[in-house]
C-alpha cells in the first residue's frame, strides 16, 4: 500500500488504510 502515492488515492478506503498505518490506534474506530 505504501507504493501507492497519496495523490492517486481516490477512495476513502485507501485513505483510511494509510491513516491506520500512521496511527494503528485508529484501526479500532475504523473496524
Amino acid at each position: 500500500m505504501k507504493d501507492i502515492p497519496e495523490g492517486n488515492v481516490g477512495s476513502e478506503g485507501r485513505r483510511i488504510a494509510i491513516d491506520i498505518e500512521s496511527r494503528p490506534s485508529l484501526a479500532i474506530d475504523v473496524d
